[in-house]
């Protein structure tokens, strides 16, 4: 309840199990419905058997999985998945690290970043960081970092960036001392090159 002059119920328990938001009547309150099995939390609106989404720890999920659903064509479709190691899976059941995301029709993108603050190209600022397990010594970041510049960059004193092509081939490396190498890993001069030019 909240207070004032006079309590009101913000919340009304039903006789289920089930919890109306400011109303008893389910046809005109956001509903969290109780299942029959008290395994999930499924969110309805504008009727107590017609739900829109829900947090669900059922179906093949022995291990306590943590399943986010809504419904599509009056059918119950995951979205999304956090294991019980912590991984998140978006577009499948089975993640495989930290962050999963999958798509099958192969037409959409799977990640991006935006700055809403720019108004212009010039302006952008979007990149990834990577840092060490303390979380504030940074070993590298990818992206735009100012005017325009998409940057690569490492920030190890040994920090050395490989590009990789073919069967997982060393294509070209840049090392620690600014030496560039086309066909090799490990240049040793400021222009080393394998192979015919």
């Amino acid at each position: 309840t909240r207070g004032g002059s006079t309590d009101i119920s913000d919340f009304y328990v039903g006789t289920q199990g089930d919890l109306y938001y400011d109303s008893k009547k389910p046809s005109s309150s956001v509903i969290f419905r109780r299942p029959t099995m008290v395994r999930d939390l499924r969110i309805a609106r504008s009727g107590a058997d017609t739900w829109t989404a829900g947090i669900t720890t059922e179906g093949n999920n022995a291990q306590g999985d943590m399943v986010f659903t809504n419904m599509s064509s009056s059918v119950r479709a995951e979205k999304a998945r956090m294991t019980h190691e912590g991984k998140w899976g978006f577009g499948t059941d089975s993640p495989q690290c930290r962050l999963h995301i999958s798509e099958g029709d192969g037409t959409d993108e799977f990640l991006r970043f935006s700055d809403t603050s720019a108004g212009a190209v010039a302006n952008i600022r979007a990149y990834q960081q990577y840092y060490l397990g303390d979380n504030t010594t940074r070993a590298g970041y990818l992206g735009f970092t100012t005017d325009s510049t998409f940057d690569i960059a490492t920030t190890s004193t040994n920090g050395k960036i490989r590009f990789i092509a073919g069967n997982n081939q060393v294509a070209g490396a840049i090392d620690s001392s600014q030496n560039w190498g086309i066909g090799t890993a490990s240049p040793s001069t400021e222009l080393h090159l394998v192979g015919d030019m």
